[in-house]
């Protein structure tokens, strides 16, 4: 079956949209998500030209591959006009009096669009805070080892909430969470092992390979994420953010170093990471999205990544990022020193 023609249908019923832009990747376009209304300040809801379904950066659970439940938002018109002009199925036919009140029914039933229940992520059993008691020790000794004091390292734990597990898919592993707009979203486990032929894992967004894994099914991919998302894009901070600097880096663990610094250290700097070196459409859009609201915007290159980053300078060219590098003396932003920090973003 085609996909909606979602171009021919906003230019028939004049609903304005745009083709380019910090929030509109390659094959999408993009209009004032309904849902938000005047909260969103931007076209903020994404439609993908080519299966057709739609979702809103700014909250996760606008979303949908159903046209008519967007058309009905977009239109502000019953639920069976939806329907018709996304050729779904037409409302019944009242003219007959014959069996009414079914038909009264049918239509009220059809009236209201079939709502998804809330997909809440949590903590799996096996996953603990790390504190310096018990099992969780090993794992605050790996977190010191990384350059941080005992209390420092305890501080950056309780801040971003990393947990640990013994056991279970992430066993000997550091669980890092990724919080988005609505919570929770997914996770991504460091191993402590240096032996580890898998550095990081995180949760699949399909059911079926989650279920392989003996996993919770993540609410959204890992690279429809950024670290630290939650924060950048609370208005609340809109004021305070106003003259500092976002840096973009590639793992978490070089995020938490460089967000960690600036919080312990006053200074005027946040951080986020890709997860990895590609960068995909929908983090270009989530970036392009909170952007703005900093002064500078910075890519941190690790020594070994300036041809990685030829390609995401293209594509993040509407977004006005500099290019810096790591300082001589750290392999990554992960060691960087608080002096090497400070000289880069005080």
């Amino acid at each position: 079956m085609a996909a909606f023609d979602w171009l021919t249908f906003l230019q028939s019923h004049r609903v304005a949209f745009v083709d380019s832009g910090p929030n509109i990747s390659r094959g999408h376009i993009g209009v004032q998500c309904p849902f938000c209304g005047a909260a969103d300040p931007s076209q903020h809801m994404s439609i993908n030209l080519g299966h057709g379904g739609w979702q809103c950066w700014r909250h996760n659970q606008h979303r949908g591959r159903k046209p008519a439940r967007l058309i009905q938002a977009l239109l502000n018109c019953s639920w069976g006009e939806a329907l018709r002009l996304a050729g779904e199925r037409a409302a019944p036919n009242l003219d007959d009096d014959s069996n009414f009140g079914d038909k009264i029914r049918a239509l009220v039933g059809a009236a209201q669009p079939e709502e998804k229940p809330v997909h809440k992520l949590t903590f799996m059993p096996e996953m603990h805070k790390i504190t310096e008691a018990g099992a969780g020790a090993r794992f605050l000794r790996y977190i010191e080892q990384r350059g941080y004091s005992r209390s420092e390292a305890l501080d950056l734990c309780d801040t971003y909430g990393l947990r640990y597990a013994t056991r279970g898919p992430f066993k000997d592993r550091v669980i890092v969470p990724i919080f988005m707009e609505d919570g929770l979203a997914n996770w991504t486990a460091r191993a402590i092992s240096k032996t580890s032929t898998l550095r990081y894992k995180t949760l699949s967004a399909d059911r079926e390979t989650a279920e392989k894994a003996g996993t919770p099914v993540a609410p959204v991919p890992v690279e429809q994420t950024l670290f630290n998302y939650d924060v950048l894009a609370d208005d609340a901070w809109v004021q305070a953010r106003a003259k500092q600097t976002l840096v973009l880096v590639e793992g978490p663990f070089d995020a938490l170093r460089l967000d960690y610094m600036a919080l312990l250290h006053g200074l005027p700097m946040r951080a986020t990471c890709t997860f990895g070196k590609r960068v995909a459409g929908e983090q270009v859009a989530l970036l392009g999205a909170v952007a703005g609201r900093f002064k500078r915007r910075v890519i941190l290159l690790d020594p070994d990544a300036t041809v990685d980053m030829i390609g995401l300078s293209s594509r993040l060219a509407h977004i006005s990022f500099e290019f810096v590098q790591v300082p001589e003396g750290a392999g990554d932003p992960a060691e960087m020193t608080i002096e090497m920090i400070k000289a880069l973003f005080a």
